[in-house]
């Protein structure tokens, strides 16, 4: 497949929108498989023989966070931003309509881990602290000695990595986005974990390195490394930032440089941890950026494809299907499901995603059952944000401003043009379905307080989860 063939044409400039993009998984081969050195020597003559290693591939996931896909050479993108991400593509398959669960990190990562939707899981607010609180119907500012009440992972259902474990995989998890650690449960069913506020994608490398003397060559290994660094603010990146180019804004030059950074630097990694076709590669993002698309910046209160659409990459060990994209709605809430595929483990009924492994394969049934899904999307705010997603149209309804939009996602990427006034039918079916969606419950409400000392708020204003009150 030449390059033109391998990459889709882009809806739109990527300087000017943007698609959801944040989870890059890889299944891998890097603990390596064989019977432990010298066993055979050290077994009594009557003790039972050593069984059989594990010969199943190694998994590991990696989760590039705000990483929008048309800012990818998969995705569209013209400059050389992820040259490592489009050799891994050629081995595999990318899926062009991937959809984020939500529009940042908590809700849409929890998805990611227990293969539900946030109104389900209950990870709606994570660690965002709004600009001004109500005080005896006063606007105050948020003292830095204040706690958040967090909704953390529901303990009484296994997340992706405990269920990795349980089905004989060693487990390693490093995350830099604050979102993604012990207080939401995030470290659940890990063997390693460790998250770091400011850790480069480099610096969770070196982990992941440390961690390799404890690995049993006898068992196969799932990794998840979760890289923040394309993450707002953005670095100007040497020696792929270039600063003053006509058209480009420099934001957008830093982001890039990021994109490249990151491609870069996860090149090194993968083959220091021999990270390569044999072992099964995901990568996903969590969701994406905007940049002006719809009249803001960031990923706040948005459900559009800038924010809502995310990359996704799928390389199942020894692929030999050649390269291929698959044009069908999936979302984030697939990962996990899919995941255990690979890993042999049978399918849980009781997920809300399913295994994508079957659409990778090209099975007309898997094909016929993606396009009469509805897929959803959830985002927290001044009121709700809810969006409903099947075959080519998605309907956005905004509880606050009491308003819904239907855009055509063949004839408008973009999400420029509403057209609900001249699609009764389609966007009253979406509608009772989002209804039916919008009464979901979460399945446990457990609470945490969380201490917010002015070092943690200091680092969530730098994110864009907080702001100073008025």
């Amino acid at each position: 497949m030449s390059d033109a063939e391998m990459v889709p044409r882009r809806g739109r400039e990527a300087d000017t929108r943007g698609a959801g993009l944040l989870l890059l998984a890889l299944a891998t081969g890097a603990c390596g498989h064989g019977e432990a050195p010298g066993a055979a020597e050290l077994a009594e003559p009557s003790a039972s023989p050593p069984s059989a290693p594990d010969e199943r591939a190694d998994i590991v996931l990696v989760v590039i966070d705000t990483l929008r896909p048309d800012f990818t050479e998969v995705g569209g993108e013209t400059r050389p931003t992820t040259p490592f991400l489009k050799e891994i593509a050629r081995s595999g398959v990318v899926f062009t309509q991937a959809f984020s669960t939500s529009s940042w990190t908590a809700p849409s990562t929890a998805s990611v881990f227990t293969g539900l939707y946030p109104p389900s899981h209950g990870v709606v607010h994570g660690f965002f602290v709004p600009a001004r609180r109500e005080q005896l119907g006063k606007h105050v500012p948020l003292a830095s000695t204040e706690s958040l009440e967090l909704r953390p992972l529901p303990s009484g259902w296994p997340t992706l990595p405990e269920r990795m474990r349980a089905a004989g995989y060693q487990t390693f998890g490093v995350a830099s986005n604050v979102n993604v650690g012990r207080e939401l449960g995030f470290d659940r069913g890990f063997d390693h974990f460790q998250s770091e506020r400011l850790a480069s994608i480099e610096q969770l490398g070196s982990i992941l390195e440390s961690w390799k003397e404890t690995i049993d060559p006898s068992r196969p290994c799932f990794f998840y490394l979760h890289a923040n660094d394309v993450h707002d603010p953005y670095e100007g990146r040497e020696p792929w930032y270039q600063a003053g180019l006509v058209g480009v804004p420099d934001w957008i030059a830093r982001y890039r440089s990021e994109i490249r950074y990151v491609d870069e630097t996860l090149r090194a990694l993968s083959e220091r941890m021999g990270w390569g076709t044999e072992t099964a590669r995901l990568i996903v993002s969590d969701h994406g950026e905007e940049f002006m698309d719809h009249g803001e910046v960031g990923h706040g209160y948005s459900l559009h494809g800038e924010v809502n659409r995310v990359l996704m990459i799928l390389s199942p060990p020894r692929w030999a299907g050649g390269p291929r994209l698959v044009p069908c709605n999936v979302s984030l809430i697939d990962v996990l499901p899919t995941l255990l595929d690979l890993a042999g483990v049978a399918p849980d009924l009781e997920l809300a995603g399913r295994s994508l492994l079957p659409l990778a394969r090209g099975e007309a049934a898997a094909f016929e059952a993606c396009a009469g899904r509805t897929l959803f999307a959830h985002r927290k705010g001044a009121g709700d944000l809810w969006a409903a997603m099947r075959g080519d149209w998605k309907l956005i309804d905004d509880t606050a401003s009491r308003r819904r939009s239907l855009f055509d996602l063949r004839a408008d990427p973009g999400e420029r043009e509403d057209r609900i006034a001249r699609q009764h039918k389609v966007a009253a079916e979406l509608f009772a379905e989002l209804e039916r969606f919008e009464g979901t419950k979460p399945i446990e409400d457990v609470r945490v307080e969380v201490g917010l000392d002015a070092e943690l708020l200091q680092h969530l204003k730098d994110l864009g989860y907080a702001a100073e009150g008025d």
